[in-house]
């Protein structure tokens, strides 16, 4: 049974994209205004409790338009907003990391990209609270467009970077952390298709790498919707899935 449902906005137009909960099942929402803040379009973030009463609100941007894409809570019930900005950073456009408390006070803000285009699309929380975004870059690896994951600590300092992609538009979309903290990467790319990456965690220098299967390997397309199969586990715990498309393929 439906218990409430809200609305929230100005004249124009705002979009929720991502909502987390924290430990005392208040709810956060994520996402972009363009009829409040300083710029075209800010990030916003609106609190609520469990019984659907607005606690605050918040944005976040400059003068340019800026966009929140994704959302996450720590042990603490601090909160971490990412997306993209254009109007702080190094390039045409940076990925964005906000962290706030749980009373709406800002923390801090970080940047992270070179001259061109850099976007934070999702982000999640481990164990220890280290913070993780996937996205896109085009600053660093192809020109077109890599697949990005930066690791901050929970005081806003840059832990590493990595990206992975082929010749072509690739994209993070999603990530998620498992019990061992485990960490699962997943999007789309041109250059292949869908894709999930997972790898085991390692504090100081992971390395990403997708590898070939040992040996040959065929798959295919089983209904109109996306065929994911997984094509390798090796012992440093890279998983790597793909969609078939309508034809047979063979991976050597």
């Amino acid at each position: 049974m439906k218990q409430w449902n809200l609305t929230w906005g100005g004249s124009d137009f705002d979009e929720g994209y991502a909502l987390t909960v924290d430990n005392s099942d208040d709810v956060y929402l994520a996402g972009n205004t363009y009829g409040f803040g300083a710029g075209n379009s800010d990030l916003v973030l609106v609190k609520y409790d469990s019984l659907g009463m607005q606690q605050w609100n918040r944005t976040w941007g400059g003068s340019n338009y800026d966009y929140g894409n994704g959302i996450a809570v720590d042990s603490s019930d601090n909160i971490y907003l990412t997306g993209q900005t254009n109007s702080f950073g190094a390039g045409s456009s940076d990925m964005v990391l906000v962290k706030y408390d749980s009373s709406g006070l800002q923390q801090w803000n970080r940047t992270w990209g070179g001259s061109l285009g850099d976007s934070g699309n999702a982000i999640t929380v481990d164990s220890l609270d280290n913070i993780y975004i996937v996205g896109g870059t085009s600053s660093f690896g192809d020109i077109y467009g890599d697949i990005v994951i930066v690791k901050y600590d929970g005081s806003g300092v840059i832990q590493w970077y990595r990206t992975w992609g082929g010749a072509l538009d690739d994209y993070g979309m999603g990530i998620a952390i498992d019990s061992l903290d485990n960490i699962y990467l997943g999007g789309y790319t041109y250059s292949v298709d869908m894709f999930l990456v997972k790898y085991a965690p390692d504090i100081i220098n992971p390395v990403i790498n997708i590898h070939k299967p040992t040996q040959n390997e065929k798959f295919r397309e089983q209904s109109p919707d996306y065929n994911i199969s997984i094509i390798e586990e090796n012992l440093e715990g890279f998983w790597y899935t793909i969609d078939s498309g309508t034809t047979n393929y063979t991976i050597n």
